[in-house]
């Protein structure tokens, strides 16, 4: 995988977000904001993949900023919202008039958690469209038929990034379980 032109932009926007709400003072601001540019082009040159750049981006976030977790104060109000959302998720699984129909609506609502990322240039979650979202939502290329098919007995290793994500998250693995999966 390597670096597509059009990430750049977005790798440095999302840096220069995290600064701008942890520093203040103009000057500390610039230097931070250069050595951004630095970090970015020192690895844009060797062609490394995008993740790897804002990984060390983010890094030196953390260092100029002092805060080990840049993003605590969102996590929490994610969280918080996510967990306001709870019940009607779980409605929305439980509305469904089978195994695999909880079993989709469960990934339905599961995909909905990845909606909270804030490391996304240009993109800003909005809780309140949860629920329109969730009734309106739809998979355009939908294998969970085949996922439904293979998954009984199996061990399944699911990967949480975003904050917010793992209260849906919960509700998939519940799904999991009930058709005899292990999760880790």
């Amino acid at each position: 995988m390597r670096i597509h032109p059009e990430c750049i932009p977005c790798i440095i926007k999302v840096r220069f977000r995290e600064i701008s709400q942890h520093i203040s003072d103009r000057g500390e601001m610039l230097k931070a904001f250069s050595e951004i540019l630095r970090i970015v082009a020192e690895y844009v040159e060797k062609d490394v993949p995008n993740p790897v750049i804002a990984m060390h981006a983010f890094r030196y976030v953390k260092e100029i900023t002092g805060l080990d977790d840049p993003y605590s104060d969102y996590r929490r109000k994610a969280n918080k919202y996510a967990l306001k959302f709870l019940p009607y998720a779980r409605e929305f699984i439980e509305k469904a008039d089978d195994s695999y129909g909880r079993f989709r609506r469960a990934c339905i609502v599961s995909c909905l958690g990845n909606l909270v990322d804030p490391g996304v240039a240009g993109y800003k979650f909005n809780p309140k469209q949860w629920s329109e979202m969730l009734e309106g939502s739809n998979f355009r290329l939908d294998d969970t038929k085949r996922a439904f098919e293979l998954m009984h007995g199996k061990h399944i290793l699911l990967l949480c990034d975003n904050s917010g994500e793992i209260v849906f998250d919960r509700l998939l693995v519940e799904i999991l379980k009930e058709n005899e999966c292990s999760v880790t």
